[in-house]
């Protein structure tokens, strides 16, 4: 079977220099292209990657000049495009005016500017393109695999709102293939056949997520904190089925507009974390449900997926092992608690 020719956005990021080590390993062409941006955003909260890896080299453009995104669609000539560049962090985009503003011009711009080369090159290459499962916020009702109404709880959440519907749109318009993974929250440090981490692990305020925040706690011999009762149910996916479904999105079929939730299902945060390291509730200054279910389908993503997701008892064994704490800062509780 002929390989496709790929163009991997956000290679340098958490899920795109795992998926790129994949891609390389299984003989695809890549065309991988970054500008270095996580790491700049992380430097700038006070946080650091707390895991030795191998950063892959990449093409540096910035996909929001549309002359650095033709030169990297006229050089791969895609067959497929993987869209994961984005400024990923809710907290990160409600620091202020300015990063509010950032993020809607860098998430959603890029996004445009590939779908618009595309169409003036007369390319018909099929997207594969991370969103967020966050698009429809925390409705009581079930969260299908489809078309949900934009009322998401951050201005990052709402852009990949806007870039579903601009997808949505360019499917309607120019007769495109995407298919839109609305990804959950992300965990892990390895992927599958690796015994050492493929990419970073950030544990801050801004872009640590809650998984990897309390693994770092449990390193460290201290409570995991958690706001209220921590009843909450929200939807998770390990980096190993993350990249794996990715690389079978692919070669999967696909026609028009197809939205999969890329998750293996909501898990409850408190349970979540009595498995991970010792609990401590505190007072939640957040004015939320904090019992709230969320339901969501994962039938169509877990097809996509074509297997048993992976243990999640060895993916936190790996990623407490994978933490350097002597790469941690010294002042890293600033950091940690959300203060710059």
């Amino acid at each position: 079977m002929n390989k496709k020719r790929i163009l991997l956005t956000g290679s340098n990021g958490y899920i795109g220099n795992a998926l790129l080590s994949r891609l390389m390993a299984e003989d695809y062409f890549v065309v991988a292209v970054d500008n270095a941006s996580r790491h700049a955003w992380v430097q700038e909260v006070g946080g650091r990657s707390l895991t030795h890896y191998k950063p892959f080299a990449f093409l540096n453009f910035n996909l929001n000049d549309f002359n650095d995104v033709a030169k990297a669609v006229f050089y791969s000539q895609p067959e497929v495009i993987i869209h994961l560049a984005s400024q990923p962090s809710g907290p990160y985009s409600e620091i202020n005016s300015a990063h509010r503003a950032f993020t809607i011009q860098n998430n959603v711009g890029m996004l445009e500017a590939l779908l618009n080369c595309c169409h003036d090159w007369e390319l018909k290459p099929k997207f594969i393109v991370t969103t967020t499962t966050g698009i429809p916020g925390a409705p009581d009702e079930p969260i299908i695999e489809g078309y949900v109404p934009n009322a998401a709880g951050s201005e990052y959440h709402m852009t990949r709102g806007w870039d579903s519907d601009n997808l949505r749109l360019a499917v309607k318009q120019w007769k495109l293939n995407v298919l839109e993974l609305r990804t959950s929250i992300v965990y892990g440090t390895r992927i599958d056949g690796c015994d050492f981490p493929m990419t970073r692990l950030d544990w801050d305020f801004w872009f640590g997520t809650f998984i990897h925040r309390a693994c770092l706690m449990a390193k460290m011999n201290k409570s995991v904190k958690i706001y209220g009762k921590g009843l909450q149910k929200k939807p998770f996916i390990s980096l190993r089925d993350t990249v794996q479904s990715i690389i079978n999105a692919i070669e999967y079929p696909v026609e028009g507009h197809v939205i999969m939730n890329q998750t293996i299902g909501a898990l409850q945060i408190a349970e979540t974390a009595k498995k991970i390291g010792k609990v401590e509730h505190i007072p939640n200054p957040r004015i939320e449900n904090e019992e709230h279910q969320m339901i969501i389908h994962n039938e169509k993503f877990m097809k996509l997926l074509g297997r048993e997701p992976s243990n999640f008892d060895e993916d936190i064994a790996w990623i407490k092992n994978d933490i350097d704490l002597t790469l941690l800062p010294e002042n890293w509780e600033v950091a940690y608690n959300g203060k710059k």
